[in-house]
Parts: C-alpha cells; sequence; structure tokens
C-alpha cells in the first residue's frame, strides 16, 4: 500500500542514489581532466624520463578511473602496468646490465597472465593486448617521436576498449589524448 511515508522513503533513496552516481560522476571528469593535462604533458616533452614519469602518473590517475568504475579486471591490469611504469623511470639505468631484455619479456609474460586470470567478457582482450604492445615500445623505442606514435597506438586500444564498454567518458578522453599526440607527431620533426 502506497502511503505518504513510503513515497517520502523512496524519493530520499532516489536522491541519495542520484547524489552518489553524480559525485562519481564528477569524480571521473575531474581525474580525466587531470588524464588530459598529464597526457598534454606526454605529447609536447622531448624528455623521454620526463615522458616516463608522466606515465606513470597518467596509469595510476587511469587505475583510479577504473576502480571508481568497478571495472576490477582493468584494476588488477593496471596495478601491473604502474609496477612497470616505475621500472621504466629506470630505463637507461637498467639498460647498462647484460639481463636488461628480460624486463619486458617479464612485463609481458606477467601482463598477459594477470589479464587472462581476471578476463571477463571478449573487449577485455584489448587492455591485455595494449599493455604487451606498450612493454615492447617503452622499452626500444629511442626517440620520443616514436614514442608518441606508439601512445597513438595504445590509447586508440584502450579507446575501442572504452567505448564498447560503455565508460564514455574515458573514451573521449582517450580519443583526445590520440588527437594531441597525432598533432603532436605532425608539429615536431619526422623519425
Amino acid at each position: 500500500m502506497l502511503t505518504s511515508r513510503s513515497i517520502v522513503k523512496y524519493i530520499l533513496l532516489r536522491t541519495y542514489k542520484l547524489r552518489k552516481v553524480s559525485a562519481r560522476m564528477t569524480e571521473l571528469i575531474l581525474m580525466q581532466l587531470l588524464v588530459c593535462i598529464v597526457q598534454y604533458f606526454i605529447a609536447t616533452s622531448e624528455n623521454i624520463r620526463n615522458i616516463f614519469v608522466v606515465t606513470l602518473l597518467f596509469n595510476a590517475f587511469n587505475l583510479l578511473c577504473y576502480y571508481l568504475n568497478g571495472d576490477m579486471a582493468t584494476v588488477y591490469s593496471y596495478l601491473v602496468i604502474c609496477t612497470r611504469s616505475v621500472i621504466y623511470i629506470y630505463r637507461d639505468k637498467i639498460k647498462k646490465h647484460k639481463w636488461h631484455f628480460a624486463i619486458p619479456i617479464s612485463a609481458i609474460v606477467i601482463q598477459t597472465a594477470v589479464g587472462f586470470t581476471a578476463i571477463e567478457n571478449p573487449w577485455q582482450l584489448l587492455p591485455i593486448i595494449a599493455p604487451c604492445y606498450v612493454n615492447y615500445y617503452l622499452w626500444f623505442y629511442e626517440s620520443t617521436q616514436k614514442l608518441r606514435l606508439g601512445n597513438i597506438v595504445n590509447n586508440g586500444l584502450w579507446g575501442i576498449y572504452n567505448f564498447a564498454t560503455g565508460l564514455w567518458i574515458i573514451g573521449i578522453v582517450r580519443a583526445i589524448t590520440v588527437a594531441m599526440n597525432a598533432v603532436s607527431y605532425k608539429t615536431h620533426k619526422k623519425v
């Protein structure tokens, strides 16, 4: 039976849920603005070490965004990606050792294992493939132009995943990132 008390209770519950959803959307939008700022720096920087440091920040922001959205399979992937990002900051020092080639291979194997154990739908193959490609290009590409080109491919794959799974805000930011890196690639000297 509908009473005034049950109607008020229903309205309050709906208002609370809307506030909760809008607060989460606000957090996602703010996080994506930070990601845009970070991606702008990656697109315009000529210092490879700075690119790696900012990439770590970018990955940490994305980890938080996927966590806020409840996509735990991608969160697990981003934990591996963030760990890899920390190691890649010291890439030049590590490359002086004979065993340096084991780093990207290990990262690819770990990324693939974590990805396949946490996979929930076929679209999540993209968050497994993209980081494996990134492991390769971040380790072996030496020029900022090649890093930008790799970033375009990587963010394109992530953008497809984001749009396919309904993460529109993150997908739009990925599209902006691809555009920023494409413009930066065009305006700087060729590879």
